[in-house]
């Protein structure tokens, strides 16, 4: 999950829905998002929408 928001209530409504669907996290918030495929790559996260 990444998020840019600065909002906690946001950022926690989005991490409670990605852990309830899927049951594992990996947060980034903020990095640059150019970056951000290589960072989740690197991490072995696969994406799913």
């Amino acid at each position: 999950m990444h998020t840019a928001t600065r909002d906690v209530g946001e950022f926690l409504q989005l991490a409670i829905g990605a852990y309830a669907a899927d049951g594992s996290l990996v947060l980034s918030i903020g990095p640059d998002p150019a970056r951000l495929p290589g960072r989740l790559r690197t991490e072995g996260v696969s994406e799913s929408r």
